[in-house]
């Protein structure tokens, strides 16, 4: 079991939820309260650069970070790329060829690779819609319509992947990434694999964990304590902000090693769409967690751009 620890109730506690991980309180603020600025999360909003309206660079990040990135070196916690002495940015870029590494599926049950899993998931496609309940006699809703000439729901060219790389840790992926990036990807019909990359927020040191907004984890240092991580905190989240059931998420861990968080510089939160057919990489946002709204914006001229019709 991973050394979890639950936060002292507080607000949301008096509402019916006592003595939950803060990643339930952050599900629950969001649905009641929808935060949002111009339809998009008010926490991708606040964790900019001076402008917001371009994804953010390694260069940004390094800039925006420094403060907090000295105090993880102190603490055995750096972010390698976030340092200067690292150089440019080594992760992969469109047209590249995506790198391939091993993954565990988030119970240990099952080895594979990322390119394994990639071909799986663009084979399989997206999930069905969830059915009717049933205890209700309704009929489940209609796809909302995208344009006026069309009544049908917009789907993106076969063989796209999106793979999302995140972990429980980070407020601006509980309180907006979270909410956004997989539900864009969902709403165009784009498969879905999440890779569950370090803990961001740790209590190593206070300056490191905002137990307000996340769960309060130590950084995993052995294999199951990661799978907890990712099975009691990391995928109810991603479940519930895609409005499935948990066993629907296809979830993997990144080993304790890290060799994919590294090699796509992944942490907090990155989301790379891989084209499974030619094994390349078809769009990547910035490096995480900055200028979230300009990576929403630009994932979403991809998928437009990437339709079927």
């Amino acid at each position: 079991m991973a050394p979890n620890r639950l936060r002292v109730a507080e607000t949301a506690d008096r509402l019916g939820t006592p003595d939950v991980p803060a990643y339930q309180e952050a599900c629950l603020a969001a649905r009641l309260s929808r935060l949002s600025v111009l339809g998009w999360p008010l926490a991708l909003l606040r964790c900019t650069t001076a402008d917001g309206n371009v994804d953010a660079t390694l260069d940004d990040v390094r800039e925006y970070m420094a403060e907090t990135q000295s105090i993880r070196a102190a603490h055995g916690q750096a972010i390698p790329w976030w340092s200067p002495s690292y150089g440019p940015e080594r992760a992969p870029v469109v047209g590249q060829a995506y790198p391939d590494a091993p993954l565990k599926s988030a119970g240990l049950t099952r080895t594979s690779t990322l390119r394994a899993v990639v071909r799986a998931a663009a084979e399989r496609g997206a999930p069905e819609p969830r059915p009717r309940s049933w205890w209700s006699s309704a009929p489940p809703p209609e796809p909302r319509p995208r344009s006026w000439w069309s009544s049908a729901p917009p789907r993106a060219r076969k063989g796209l992947v999106g793979v999302v790389f995140y972990s429980s840790t980070c407020r601006v992926w509980n309180w907006g990434g979270c909410w956004t990036f997989p539900r864009l990807l969902n709403e165009y019909g784009v498969p879905l694999v999440f890779v569950y990359v370090s803990e961001f927020s740790v209590t190593d040191h206070a300056a490191l964990a905002d137990s307000r907004y996340v769960p309060r984890l130590e950084q995993p240092t052995e294999e199951d304590w990661k799978a907890a991580n990712c099975l009691l905190f990391g995928v109810p989240m991603v479940a519930a902000a895609l409005g499935w059931r948990p066993d629907r998420v296809d979830a993997y861990l990144d080993g304790v090693d890290r060799p994919l968080e590294r090699t796509y510089e992944a942490a907090p939160w990155r989301v790379y769409v891989l084209d499974a057919p030619t094994d390349t990489v078809a769009f990547r946002t910035g490096p995480g967690p900055l200028n979230g709204i300009a990576k929403a914006r630009a994932l979403t001229a991809f998928l437009e751009a990437n339709r079927e019709f």
